[in-house]
C-alpha cells in the first residue's frame, strides 16, 4: 500500500510538471478568487495549451520513444531525451514570451520558473554525462525552498497546511525513490541539492 503510495506520488511529483502546474494555478486562480463556477479565458487557455505542448507533450513523447521508459532509468540512455526536453523549454519560452509579451501578470512568474527548470536540467544533462542523478530529487530541490517561503510568507491556516502537505509528500517521494532502488540515497541528494542550489542562485540574480 504504500509502495504504491510512493509510486503514485511520484508520478505526481515529476519535475516535467511542474511548470504546467504554475499554468493551472495561474488559470484558475481567477477562478478561486470570484467563487465563479465556470470561467473561461481563452488567453489564459491557449497560454496552458501551450506549455502542456512543449513542457509535458513533447518531453514525455521524447522519452518514450526514445528510451520506452519513463523513469529514465538508464544513465547513458537520458542524454537526448533531456537534450529534447531541454530545446522543447527553450522553444516555449520563445514561443510564449512572443504571444504574450506585455502581459505583467502571466510572464514574469512563468520566465522565472522556467529559466531555473531550463538551468537545472542543463546541469543536470552535463552532469548525467558522468554520473547518474535524481530528476525527482532535483525537482523537490526547486519546489522545497519556494514551499518552506510560502510556510513563512502566508500566514493562514489553510495556506499552511497546503504547503507542508505538499513538504511532506515531496519527503516521501524522495524516500521512495531510495526504496525502489531507482536510485541511491547519494543520486536523491545530489539531485536535491542541484535543484535548491538552482533555485537560490536564480534568486541572487534577480
Amino acid at each position: 500500500m504504500i509502495n504504491k503510495a510512493g509510486k503514485i506520488l511520484a508520478v505526481i511529483y515529476h519535475p516535467i510538471f511542474y511548470i504546467w502546474y504554475l499554468t493551472l494555478v495561474i488559470y484558475l486562480k481567477p477562478i478561486i478568487e470570484s467563487n465563479s463556477t465556470f470561467l473561461v479565458d481563452t488567453e489564459l487557455l491557449a497560454f496552458n495549451g501551450l506549455v502542456f505542448l512543449f513542457t509535458v507533450l513533447i518531453p514525455v513523447l521524447s522519452v518514450y520513444f526514445l528510451t520506452h521508459d519513463l523513469n529514465l532509468s538508464d544513465r547513458k540512455k537520458r542524454s537526448l531525451p533531456i537534450g529534447i526536453t531541454i530545446t522543447s523549454y527553450i522553444v516555449c519560452f520563445f514561443a510564449l514570451k512572443e504571444l504574450f509579451k506585455g502581459d505583467d501578470e502571466i510572464m514574469p512568474i512563468f520566465v522565472i520558473f522556467l529559466a531555473v527548470t531550463i538551468i537545472g536540467l542543463g546541469s543536470l544533462w552535463l552532469i548525467n554525462l558522468f554520473y547518474k542523478i535524481s530528476m525527482h530529487g532535483m525537482g523537490i530541490g526547486v519546489i522545497t525552498p519556494i514551499l518552506i517561503m510560502g510556510i513563512f510568507n502566508d500566514k493562514s491556516l489553510s495556506h499552511v497546511i497546503v504547503f507542508c502537505t505538499l513538504l511532506i509528500f515531496a519527503i516521501l517521494v524522495l524516500i521512495q525513490r531510495v526504496t525502489s532502488k531507482s536510485h541511491t540515497i547519494s543520486e536523491v541528494v545530489s539531485g536535491f541539492v542541484l535543484g535548491s542550489a538552482t533555485v537560490f542562485t536564480i534568486a541572487k540574480l534577480i
